[in-house]
């Protein structure tokens, strides 16, 4: 009889438990987006600039406002002098925050009823281009402030998705590695800007058509279609796809 095969003990490594859910806002938790657009369009229109909520929608859409007034302006090949600048800041602004007391800017279809369902399991969170006052002003609207751990907005980051500053500084106020959460998003920049933060990401098809969501780690129709199991899942899909991409190199 030969020798006895020796057995060697193989490390084995756990998948990153789910620690945590990072919310976009616009487009995602707040049917805001045609708001904004329409908000942008009545500032820009202060400096004789014409854009339609269409045309807001499919190009400038994620952006932060004052990215989005330059980049429009620059499209038409206007320069905006800092005074015109501040006028359509404050007019769109005026604008947002009316259509908004009016009761314009409805939460979208699930995000209440998900929160309630993973504040339990998770610490949440939200990283938006909005402003801090838009953010808290629809979450407390709505019952929904003391769910979220953390709001990190517009006036918290030097530098906007698809940079991954935002999301960042979610996982540090958390106190959770990014390797851990997963981000709920709605455009191709904010999927971007997670995934330089090393976060897992689900897009909903809410705001652009899933065909433009395909750099996400999944993709569904909406918020009433993610669950727990399909943040998990997203999770160890990210994780495989990231473990495969170092075994690679």
């Amino acid at each position: 009889m030969g020798p006895r095969a020796r057995r060697y003990a193989c490390p084995v490594t756990e998948a990153p438990s789910l620690q945590a859910v990072i919310f976009d806002f616009d487009g995602t938790l707040v049917d805001s987006e045609p708001i904004h657009g329409l908000a942008t369009r009545e500032g820009l229109a202060t400096a004789g600039i014409d854009l339609s909520v269409e045309e807001f929608l499919a190009r400038w859409v994620g952006l932060p406002d004052i990215q989005c007034y330059l980049q429009v302006a620059a499209d038409r090949n206007v320069d905006l002098a800092p005074d015109a600048l501040e006028r359509i800041r404050r007019t769109k602004n005026d604008c947002y925050e009316r259509l908004a007391l009016a009761g314009e800017v409805p939460l979208v279809p699930g995000a209440i009823t998900l929160i309630h369902q993973l504040a339990p399991i998770a610490p949440l969170a939200v990283c938006s281009a909005a402003r801090r006052v838009e953010i808290e002003a629809a979450l407390t609207r709505h019952d929904l402030v003391q769910r979220i751990r953390t709001v990190v907005a517009v006036e918290d980051v030097t530098r906007s998705k698809p940079d991954p500053e935002g999301y960042t500084l979610a996982t540090q106020r958390l106190g959770v590695p990014p390797e851990s959460c997963v981000a709920i998003e709605d455009t191709p920049r904010g999927i971007d800007a997670a995934l330089a933060a090393g976060i897992a990401v689900i897009a909903v098809a809410q705001t652009v058509p899933a065909s433009r969501l395909t750099r996400a780690t999944r993709v569904e129709r909406s918020l009433r279609h993610i669950t727990e199991s399909t943040l998990r899942e997203a999770l160890a899909a990210h994780n495989n796809r990231s473990a495969d991409s170092t075994r690679a190199l």
